[in-house]
């Protein structure tokens, strides 16, 4: 038997065997990090390449030499170890007992051996692990960076996107699949819109905690917010005796928010080094500001720790040039401790993987193609179109054959509801625009609705550039040049279901009044154009004898991007 216990302290990202330090680069710590996390585990020559180099291009013969020297160092020998086993063709594994020390005060963890992940207290916060295609590409980024964090490297990651696109999906499977592997505190907070909400400091940070402080583990978290954030406390006095929380109240009494944010910023850092801390914050962009002023402190600080910061954000928010917001991710970027992840749609083959796995048996191999087909891949519609045609027999016959025309006859009511919510948060002004551009057809020009608002050209590509930059219902396509010389932006609805969805919510009266107006300024520009929008417009107000836009033929939506152009 080799002479001494091994130690791996990780705050100090050092090895020891007995009272003797072992010397080791940062590569070869990494390398033997990701081993003893994973102990009596596989851990493929991918894995350790992603881990260790994420985004580098490495040989898989680097990684060889670098186990070749821990070997060396740890005097194993590769046809009789005692700690590191190769598994031939796939990668290796750490087969020895090791002691894993978080902090510096001789708080040793449990054997790596014997070390088992919360599993079960994840379920019990976040639920059963949800179903999420196609997001491989995300889990990469984000393992890379829960693997720095864990590395005494904190890190923070913004998965940002429109509402519906995904975002609490991919990161509660995310934490689902971390928690297969690795022990950590998991702390879950939600940030409100209310402003009665909103007005108190640190609220999802508050709730984040108390839910916590009730799972088994919460007897440590009490005893730390005792120690080190005591003024934090006095905001949960569910969890304190009426003596207690009188006590305290004396002892913090007159201490201000600047107090309390250095008691948090202790509080996240020592409780990172008894294991990591994943702080799960959902819609940041409405967290008041003192939470944002922590999080902000956390990204700034130098010293070591476990600490991953995981949120969901809305682009609108996101891109507003006074956000404090944005000023966070932007520091947070530039001191490389941060990234955004912007999730984009679902491509057509993980939303047939998907529909196939919701309607099971019998289904039509050509429905989750009609499905990708209408909804363009964004996970909300794609959720509701499966349970439409779920629900609905002959709608799945017709999805099936052809799906524009099915879905041009109904726009599920759950969606409809979605879209009346999100052009109610806009302002007057913008719901006008919209809806305009609904009646000139799914992608427009702005001299046409322009010419339908009766205002200048330049006022409604400000509001559309607005929309555009805040990722709200429109896409920027280009420019079109009219006969007598006109330039105007041209643009497209960003979802062929929203475009319905906004056309449907005109008034008749209303709708009329605008294609007239459009007719007209599309006769005086180009007289050749009105036949053609004259068949559009037809197609329109035909639909399925219900008022809804009926599918307007592809040919006529070229000419009049064509004749634009002339």
């Amino acid at each position: 038997m080799l002479a001494g216990s091994l130690e791996l302290d990780l705050l100090n990202q050092r090895l020891c065997r007995g009272t003797q330090s072992i010397a080791l680069t940062p590569k070869a710590f990494g390398v033997l990090r990701l081993l003893v996390e994973h102990a009596h585990r596989l851990v493929t020559k991918e894995a350790l390449l992603n881990s260790v180099w994420p985004g580098a291009r490495v040989e898989e013969g680097q990684v060889k030499q670098f186990v070749s020297e821990l070997r060396r160092l740890l005097q194993d020998e590769a046809r009789k170890p005692h700690y590191i086993e190769t598994v031939h063709g796939r990668g290796y594994r750490w087969i020895g007992e090791i002691t894993v020390r978080c902090g510096t005060h001789g708080d040793a963890a449990s054997p790596a051996s014997a070390g088992t992940a919360h599993c079960a207290t994840v379920s019990s916060i976040i639920g059963a692990e949800p179903i999420c295609f196609g997001r491989e590409a995300d889990f990469v980024l984000l393992e890379q960076r829960f693997a720095k964090a864990v590395s005494c490297s904190r890190q923070m990651c913004l998965v940002s996107g429109e509402p519906g696109i995904g975002k609490t999906t991919l990161i509660g499977a995310f934490v689902h699949r971390i928690a297969a592997r690795q022990a950590f505190w998991l702390l879950r907070g939600q940030c409100s819109q209310q402003p009665a909400v909103n007005a108190e400091p640190y609220f999802p940070l508050l709730e984040a905690l108390d839910n916590a402080c009730y799972a088994p583990e919460g007897k440590a978290l009490l005893a730390l917010l005792r120690q080190y954030a005591p003024l934090g406390l006095t905001a949960m006095p569910g969890h304190l005796s009426a003596d207690e929380s009188l006590q305290l109240h004396r002892l913090t009494e007159g201490l201000g928010q600047e107090r309390r944010l250095r008691e948090y910023s202790t509080f996240f850092e020592t409780l990172s080094l008894q294991q990591p801390v994943v702080l799960w914050l959902e819609d940041l962009h409405w967290a008041d500001p003192a939470t944002l002023a922590l999080l902000s402190h956390l990204a700034r600080s130098p010293r070591p720790a476990r600490l991953f910061v995981i949120a969901s954000v809305r682009p609108k928010e996101m891109y507003a040039s006074n956000s404090a917001l944005h000023l966070l991710v932007s520091d947070a970027r530039s001191r490389r401790v941060g990234i955004e992840i912007e999730l984009p749609p679902m491509n057509e083959q993980s939303v047939c993987q998907y529909v196939q796995l919701r309607l099971a048996e019998n289904v039509d191999s050509r429905l989750g193609h009609g499905i990708f087909s209408a909804t363009e891949g964004h996970p909300l519609f794609v959720s509701a179109m499966t349970h439409a045609v779920d629900m609905d027999v002959a709608l799945a016959r017709k999805v099936a054959d052809d799906p524009q025309t099915a879905f041009a006859e109904r726009v599920p009511d759950t969606l409809r509801e979605i879209v009346e919510q999100a052009l109610g948060a806009l302002g007057e002004e913008e719901r006008n625009l919209l809806e305009a551009a609904s009646i000139a057809g799914r992608q427009f020009s702005a001299a046409e609705v322009a010419a339908a608002l009766k205002i200048d050209v330049e006022q409604v590509e400000h509001r559309c550039e607005q929309l555009f930059q805040q990722r709200l219902f429109l896409g920027r396509v280009g420019v079109s040049e009219w006969p007598d010389g006109t330039l105007a932006g041209e643009y497209r609805f960003l979802h062929n279901l929203c475009f319905r969805a906004v056309y449907l919510n005109v008034p008749p009266s209303r709708r009329a009044r605008l294609q007239n107006l459009i007719s007209k300024h599309i006769e005086q520009m180009h007289p050749d154009e009105l036949l053609v929008r004259n068949v559009a417009l037809k197609l329109h107000l035909a639909g399925n004898g219900s008022g809804e836009p009926a599918r307007t033929d592809a040919a006529t939506e070229e000419n009049l991007h064509n004749l634009r152009r002339q």
